[in-house]
């Protein structure tokens, strides 16, 4: 049979193609075992217009000693299969008039890699398939304590990763010393009191090291979290380790740090929060199908603090347009966070020359002329007052020279003075 659900309302689709269920076992006497499995060949779950299952092949067989009489369940040989991850269940559940007593363990018997990198949403695992992976994995965890409309079990949940290792088929280098360890715990019938612990991961993309850590608690009343990012990126060799759609080049450094509550954010009381750190791009160079220009990033310097981003210098190059910026970002945290909320600027802009002829060329002259002339929007979350110079500006095949203005965008208008 086919089964989907869609809920429009809160992004949520998900359907199950070829959903088989079969059940042996006596129900007419107050014990007896039962044999239950439960396939898919084909799963689909989809949040928010990102695919976390496609066409995943979905299976569960287990086996129950059941206690019709006082209605607990104990479980045994017991696996559930989803996507390349496979977890053993053992454990019991009671179902009471009010409420479900529940003591679950789980913890994949194998230490492949791939299984938790099979559980990575669809869009971004798409080669998963052809990796060959090796490493020592462990992944356990527990539920424990009442359910009901009232009550919510303890639960943890534990992977640990050493040593592991990611290769494409086609390219020359690996993705090395992937580790990594993530608890997730929450106690006393209370979500609020659920911690999540990233405190590694770290590999190497080739000769690229990447090394992150995160820290979240109180996720209900008042979100307390912590985050860390270091990394060193040379795109050149990247294209060795991972494929890229796109020719890149340049390095790439970062060491960024942030610790605060978010309702610190939600009243403004940057003082409070504890955000460092800087963002390096140098000599970056990148080529697409997407644009007839190269763009290139000389030099690109952003530093972090609790409530703005300091741009000094980005020395900039799009197709024969060379671009001098310099300036600051505020309320950066709040516009990442909070949907409603607007990135606010004030940037320094110089320029030798900027060819908007080249800027603003259609991308194909394939287009007939009944076919109607696309704009692209501005911004409307984004409030910039640019001070701009530009020593040669071509437009329309006209030259203008020593263009000086005072340029405000705000609510997706751009007005020149």
């Amino acid at each position: 049979s086919n089964i989907s659900y869609i809920d429009k309302s809160i992004g949520v689709e998900t359907s199950f193609n070829g959903l088989n269920f079969v059940l042996n076992g006596d129900l007419s006497t107050q014990k007896s075992m039962l044999d239950l499995n439960l396939s898919a060949n084909k799963s689909n779950l989809s949040f928010d217009n990102v695919n976390y299952l496609k066409n995943t092949e979905l299976s569960l067989d287990a086996s129950v000693n059941a206690d019709l009489e006082n209605m607990r369940f104990d479980l045994s040989q017991n696996s559930l299969k989803l996507n390349q991850l496979t977890l053993i269940l053992d454990g019991n559940i009671k179902i009471n008039p009010e409420n479900y007593e529940l003591n679950i363990n789980w913890n994949a018997p194998s230490n492949e890699i791939k299984q938790i990198v099979s559980l990575i949403p669809y869009i971004y695992r798409k080669d998963v398939d052809a990796l060959s992976s090796s490493g020592n994995l462990t992944c356990k965890g527990n539920i424990k304590g009442i359910y009901s409309d009232t009550k919510l079990p303890n639960f943890d949940l534990i992977i640990d990763l050493a040593e592991g290792k990611l290769k494409y088929p086609d390219l020359a280098h690996s993705i090395t010393d992937i580790n990594m360890s993530l608890s997730v715990n929450s106690q006393n019938n209370d979500l609020d009191n659920m911690n999540i612990d990233l405190s590694k991961l770290s590999f190497n993309f080739g000769s690229n090291p990447v090394d992150l850590k995160l820290k979240l608690a109180s996720i209900i009343s008042d979100p307390y979290f912590e985050l860390s990012a270091n990394s060193k990126i040379d795109f050149g060799l990247l294209k060795n380790v991972i494929p890229l759609e796109n020719t890149l080049e340049g390095v790439l450094s970062a060491d960024i740090n942030f610790k605060g509550r978010y309702s610190n954010i939600e009243n403004e009381n940057y003082n409070k929060l504890d955000a460092s750190g800087k963002i390096e791009l140098n000599q970056f160079v990148t080529t697409s199908s997407d644009f007839p220009y190269n763009i290139k990033i000389e030099k690109l310097k952003m530093l972090f603090k609790s409530n703005t981003i300091e741009l000094d210098p980005c020395k900039m190059n799009i197709g024969k347009s060379d671009f001098d910026i310099n300036g600051k970002f505020n309320n950066y945290i709040s516009y990442i966070i909070d949907d409603n909320q607007k990135l606010k600027g004030n940037l320094i802009l110089r320029s030798n020359l900027t060819d908007s002829d080249e800027l603003l060329a259609e991308e194909s002259s394939d287009k007939t002329e009944e076919e109607p002339l696309e704009v692209s929007p501005l911004p409307k979350d984004i409030n910039l007052n640019i001070n701009a110079s530009i020593s040669s500006l071509k437009y329309d095949s006209l030259n203008y020279k020593n263009i000086n203005a005072l340029c405000e965008l705000k609510n997706g208008h751009l007005n020149i003075k």
